[in-house]
């Protein structure tokens, strides 16, 4: 589920809520168990210059510090809090 808000003075709001049901994988190193996780991601961002750089900061996986989203042969992969900046330039 997502949410997406853009004003007009360039500023924009995104937002992405997700919830994953639980998973069960069977590799070769035995059955790996995933539980049920809900994700909440987040974007702010304001666009300067006639639109041409947009300046973000953006948050993932805002509600854990880590827990487990996928798995293969070799094991069990986390996901961690990520923050982080982000600069955009736009040419025309």
């Amino acid at each position: 589920m997502g949410s997406y808000f853009s004003f007009s003075n360039g500023f924009s709001l995104d937002i992405q809520a997700h919830y994953v049901d639980h998973a069960k994988w069977y590799g070769l190193l035995g059955n790996v168990d995933i539980d049920d996780y809900f994700r909440l991601d987040m974007k702010i961002s304001q666009r300067l210059l006639q639109d041409g750089v947009e300046l973000s900061l953006v948050g993932q996986n805002l509600l854990d510090k880590l827990h487990p989203e996928t798995s293969d042969s070799t094991g069990t992969y986390e996901t961690e809090r990520l923050i982080y900046g982000q600069i955009t330039f736009y040419y025309r």
